[in-house]
């Protein structure tokens, strides 16, 4: 976790305040059901508004017409998103305020207008976090992460069904020392989730590939990998079946990291692999395809103490068509990736701004949503959002009606602790405001986590881990 010591001026003292009344308000009103591997807790909200931050700065684009958080008195993350096409939208993460142990999954459902519907916990009394969400199109909403409280050594791949409603339907753990960071449906009953694991495989730790169906039976998993340390962390499905993983290789602690392709086959039969990098560290975080077969990997390259966003071109053969870096002018960090399907590519991450506080030079962390040409590899806009504190893109997800939905981690709640953050823009008008989402109470300091990994930032270097 990154700490940051931030002062709080005379004139943000009264918003201070009110926050913590408001907060003391919460928590007695919020009745935290207990919960176990069995039965998920519900923490209802129907009244989200209780907190409303005004003015938060914003570059290329007008300020937001409101916003709202969503948390507790400790800390929440934000880190997958997911809409079914349907109006709702489903939002991953983790809660160290609400549920049974140090830390807890958090599923939130949410309409197109940013209305929470309903939100669940599930965890036991170690960590437990959510990392990814997906739908099967049938009304069954997978969530995917890791558990300790539910592992033999270290911490397990956690798979969980729920309903439309917030019912678990089951959960399944998987493997000791591993964890899950990408989950996917194939449409016909096929569920298949990527991570990582230090208990089976070649090396250190290697990529963890595993198919399930509808009703959590483990049909076979696939693991690749050499003598030193692969992760998954993106996971994608072509229209004839093929399965795409990427992530990072590292042959040994103190060389590069390289970005990672590999694709296999309905049954599990590994078709390629490819490595791509330099001497610098590299790595892919998420991935996309189109309707031409040619894949599209994002994530970071880091250039001695500034890191840029990272995009790469491949076609259907691992063959690699460009690759293209976007850094904003300073640093930039890359954690997801979308495509419209009619020849654009949309990356969300973090853009670091160098700012002047009380007379200290910092960075300054803002959300960022960086459109390209799918085919000739251009840049076409960016945009970001941000408050006076640090906010973070984890995940996006589009609706192919117009509008992305971008979730993430915010500081900015008015009295200093992290909060989930839900963004809806409007990108068939890249000059109109981003809609901000954020719901909920939630005060104090800390790190960022994006995409289940730590960000370790500033100038120092950052490294994804």
């Amino acid at each position: 976790m990154l700490n940051r010591n931030i002062r709080i001026s005379k004139k943000k003292m009264h918003m201070y305040i009110f926050s913590w009344l408001l907060l003391m308000i919460f928590i007695f009103l919020v009745n935290i059901s207990k919960q176990s591997m069995k039965v998920s807790s519900a923490i209802e909200d129907p009244s989200p508004e209780r907190f409303i931050l005004h003015d938060l700065r914003s570059s290329a684009m007008e300020k937001t017409p409101w916003n709202r958080t969503w948390g507790g008195i400790n800390t929440e993350y934000g880190y997958g998103i997911w809409g079914d096409g349907a109006g709702s939208i489903y939002t991953l993460g983790d809660t160290t305020s609400f549920g049974a142990g140090r830390e807890d999954l958090l599923l939130i459902k949410w309409n197109v207008d940013g209305i929470q519907q309903w939100n669940r916990t599930w965890g036991g009394s170690l960590h437990d976090a959510g990392i990814a969400v997906w739908g099967d199109g049938s009304g069954g909403i997978y969530t995917c992460g890791s558990t300790y409280s539910f592992s033999a050594s270290g911490s397990a791949l956690v798979l969980i069904k729920w309903n439309v409603s917030g019912s678990q339907q089951w959960n399944r753990t998987w493997g000791n020392s591993s964890s899950g960071y990408a989950v996917r449906s194939d449409g016909t009953g096929g569920i298949f989730t990527c991570g990582e694991t230090h208990s089976i495989g070649a090396g250190n730790s290697d990529l963890a590939l595993i198919k399930w169906n509808s009703t959590g039976d483990q049909q076979w998993n696939r693991t690749w990998g050499g003598p030193g340390y692969e992760t998954g962390y993106g996971l994608w499905i072509d229209t004839t079946g093929n399965i795409y993983t990427c992530g990072t290789t590292r042959n040994s602690e103190t060389g590069p990291a390289n970005v990672i392709l590999v694709k296999w086959d309905a049954t599990g039969n590994q078709l390629w692999n490819r490595t791509w990098g330099t001497t610098l560290d590299e790595n892919a975080m998420s991935l996309c395809g189109d309707t031409t077969g040619s894949i599209y990997t994002c994530g970071t390259v880091w250039n001695q103490n500034t890191t840029d966003i990272l995009l790469t071109k491949w076609n259907m053969t691992g063959d690699i068509l460009w690759n293209r870096t976007w850094d904003g002018a300073s640093s930039a960090m890359g954690g997801s990736i979308w495509g419209d399907g009619t020849g654009a590519v949309y990356i969300t991450g973090v853009v670091y701004q160098t700012i002047v506080v009380d007379g200290h030079v910092t960075d300054q962390a803002d959300v960022v949503v960086v459109a390209w040409n799918a085919v000739t590899g251009n840049s076409s806009w960016y945009r970001t959002w941000g408050g006076p504190l640090d906010d973070y893109g984890t995940c996006l997800w589009g609706d192919g009606a117009g509008s992305l939905y971008i979730c993430g981690i915010t500081w900015n709640t008015g009295s200093g602790y992290i909060d989930i953050l839900v963004l809806k823009m409007d990108i068939s008008d890249p000059t109109a405001a981003i809609t901000a989402i954020i719901i909920g109470v939630g005060v104090a300091c800390g790190g960022a986590v994006a995409i289940g990994v730590v960000v370790v930032v500033r100038k120092k270097r950052h490294q994804w881990i």
